[in-house]
């Protein structure tokens, strides 16, 4: 019987973590209900919510972890757990707002809703991945068990079409990426693509000779490719917006304040002056590479490539530039 004298209390919720699962939930409401015959803290936490804690199922206890992290249901916080533990904390949140114009779950998973139930006609959308970064991607499942990735965009993300229209046509040569399901649209001012959802295989490891020898391989492939792309010209030389009368162009997203963090970073805008000068000096590009060449963007499986990631990384260089980016990057993988 629920504990009707909680109305009465203010009960603190709890924070969730940075990269919390589902899974790892489900294992805290598993633990707290097996602990309630042997702890009275466990016990004492489910009174808060049911008479009788004693005999509360697994159920009521889900229902009791939920509460506690602020959610109406254990539904509804399986449903945005992952919106709740990428928004853990004001950094992420600061983010969000600056590309989405949001950080409330509610308002996100309802502009995630409609964008699917308009463009791919998905209702009852599962949300089961979300990352901030350049843009926002939401990796989407519908009751039939179909899988997507939505990428909204971020306001400073240009020459979107044309490295799209580039990704699109590498499929058609059988490159590894994914498929481009809805291409540059806009919901509510925002823009966004919807690509297909890939995870097959295990992710990459820059510092194994086999992966690294397969990363090698696929760039040369990309990179020949693009000689024969028609529409070549299309494609901007950089991936990030340029300033005037600046060694560094325009940060990435907000994380980044290159004006607060000024002091005792002489060395590092001597050594970026230094680059930029050299890069200049290159003949203007020729081919098109992806400049994000790491590990993290990568899917083996067994000896194949079975995905590449991130295709708004990509730009027109020369190919000593795509190289010598691939070099530095290729190691990054993800840490959560």
């Amino acid at each position: 019987m629920p504990n009707q004298s909680r109305s009465v209390r203010t009960i603190p919720v709890r924070t969730i973590k940075r990269h919390a699962s589902f899974e790892q939930l489900k294992k805290q409401a598993k633990s707290l209900h097996k602990s309630i015959g042997s702890s009275s803290e466990a016990a004492a936490r489910v009174a808060e919510y049911f008479q009788s804690p004693e005999t509360a199922t697994l159920q009521q206890v889900q229902l009791v972890v939920a509460r506690e992290y602020g959610f109406d249901s254990w539904a509804k916080l399986k449903a945005q757990i992952p919106l709740a533990a990428g928004l853990a904390e004001a950094p992420e949140q600061r983010l969000s707002r600056s590309i989405l114009k949001a950080h409330d779950l509610d308002e996100i998973q309802n502009l995630v809703q409609n964008v699917l139930s308009r463009e791919l006609g998905w209702k009852n959308c599962e949300l089961f991945l979300f990352e901030l970064s350049v843009g926002a991607a939401f990796g989407i499942a519908n009751d039939t068990g179909e899988r997507c990735m939505l990428k909204i965009l971020g306001p400073d993300d240009f020459g979107v079409k044309p490295r799209r229209d580039f990704q699109a046509w590498l499929g058609e040569q059988g490159f590894p990426c994914p498929k481009v399901l809805i291409p540059v649209s806009e919901f509510d001012g925002l823009r966004f693509v919807i690509e297909e959802y890939l995870d097959d295989g295990r992710h990459a490891d820059g510092h194994l000779i086999p992966d690294r020898t397969l990363m090698a391989q696929a760039l040369h492939h990309m990179i020949d490719l693009s000689r024969g792309y028609s529409d070549i010209g299309s494609i901007a030389n950089d991936t990030l917006v340029t300033l005037p009368n600046s060694v560094w162009p325009k940060p990435r997203n907000v994380y980044f304040d290159f004006a607060a963090t000024t002091e005792g970073a002489k060395w590092i805008d001597d050594a970026g002056a230094e680059a930029k000068g050299l890069m200049n000096a290159m003949p203007d590009g020729d081919v098109l590479a992806h400049m994000d060449w790491s590990a993290k963007h990568f899917r083996v499986v067994g000896e194949k490539i079975s995905v590449i990631y991130d295709w708004d990384s990509v730009a027109r260089v020369t190919e000593t530039r795509a190289v010598g980016a691939a070099a530095a990057v290729h190691t990054y993988f993800l840490v959560h």
